[in-house]
């Protein structure tokens, strides 16, 4: 499965669903599902405890310069940042994609593997549109998924 994650109207925040958006238009494997999720990857939990591989791409601040590009793995457990660190109870409005993926694995044990692709945001303010350092390695990304998930992964 491959998650565009964001909110397009708050600017940079719409990379994830812009970048599936132009997957969609690739030719896949028939097991290989393209989801934008928009602002809610709860709402998709069923999906994402079904999938073996979940791919998402969202815009990631780490800090870099706008229009950096990040490729994350980490093996076992996700680290979130959630509820148990700041001693704010969780509701369903403040699930993230890691939260989600936490719920699904205590689930189902599912998925196996999480890989994150981002770029390092220009403005999340409101408004339409990437910036154009966003925009610009958008492209730049879209390849990096499509290559890397084609030779990459078996796709039965």
């Amino acid at each position: 499965m491959i998650a565009g994650i964001g909110n397009r109207l708050m600017g940079d925040d719409g990379l994830g669903e812009y970048v599936v958006s132009r997957l969609k238009f690739r030719p896949w494997p028939g097991n290989v599902r393209l989801v934008n999720m928009a602002c809610s990857p709860l709402n998709f939990l069923n999906e994402i405890q079904q999938a073996d591989t979940l791919i998402v791409v969202d815009a990631i601040r780490a800090g870099t310069q706008p229009g950096t590009i990040h490729r994350i793995t980490q093996p076992g457990p996700l680290k979130t940042g959630s509820a148990s660190d700041n001693g704010f109870a969780r509701n369903s409005h403040g699930f993230s994609i890691l939260d989600t993926v936490e719920l699904a694995r205590i689930q189902t044990g599912r998925p196996y593997q999480v890989i994150i692709y981002g770029i390092e945001p220009s403005d999340c303010k409101p408004g339409i549109g990437l910036s154009p350092p966003v925009t610009n390695a958008s492209h730049a990304l879209e390849q990096l998924v499509y290559r890397d998930c084609l030779s990459n992964w078996q796709f039965a």
